[in-house]
């Protein structure tokens, strides 16, 4: 579910996300109410006509469904690649079948392109150097994927490892540091560390 609504003061820029179809997601929100993925919208309004150039809204991926579209009331300098997708057209990724969180806890992540699609090196390139990387961190190609993810991208992203921390010891006494790193995508990690003896 994508809900927003804001009036634009200032340059706004809107890029490579994708709304992901979940209508079976429940949740409680802050307020104590059971809310359910079932609408899908965004609405912007009130951009300064000084600053329609300067508020971009490209290469998203949004949805029809249920009645609502993700997208209404709008204005920009830059509107393009802007697809829906819907129950008829079908999705470019999995919908998750139930809940988001048990969707991602089964280790797939929402919106992720599950074989190349209609978002496959559809996105415009006007400024397609200002998000060099997607959500995973792999780098676009010269002709980038609308939404999130970029479909079949065979650089890697950059391993993180995680901060080891201050260690206080002894002359003479054995000292044990556990080196641990993250990867964004999912290949297997292999690294190794070494210091002075």
């Amino acid at each position: 579910m994508f809900h927003f609504g804001t009036p634009v003061f200032g340059r706004n820029v809107f890029r490579h996300n994708t709304v992901v179809y979940a209508p079976n997601d429940v949740w409680t929100s802050i307020f104590g109410r059971r809310m359910q993925g079932t609408i899908y919208r965004m609405s912007i309004w009130n951009v300064k006509p000084e600053l329609i150039d300067q508020t971009l809204f490209y290469n998203n991926c949004f949805v029809n469904a249920n009645g609502f579209s993700s997208v209404a009331h709008f204005n920009f300098g830059l509107n393009a690649a802007n697809p829906f997708f819907s129950e008829t057209t079908g999705f470019p990724y999995e919908v998750p079948p139930g809940n988001l969180e048990a969707f991602i806890n089964s280790g797939k992540q929402p919106g992720a392109p599950i074989a190349a699609n209609a978002l496959t090196d559809a996105g415009v390139t006007n400024h397609a150097s200002e998000l060099r990387k997607d959500i995973l961190g792999y780098t676009r190609d010269a002709l980038p994927d609308i939404g999130a993810y970029e479909w079949n991208a065979t650089s890697t992203p950059p391993l993180h490892l995680n901060p080891v921390g201050n260690r206080v010891i002894n002359a003479g006494q054995p000292m044990t540091i556990q080196v641990s790193a993250e990867d964004a995508g999912s290949a297997v990690l292999e690294f190794s560390a070494t210091g002075p003896d």
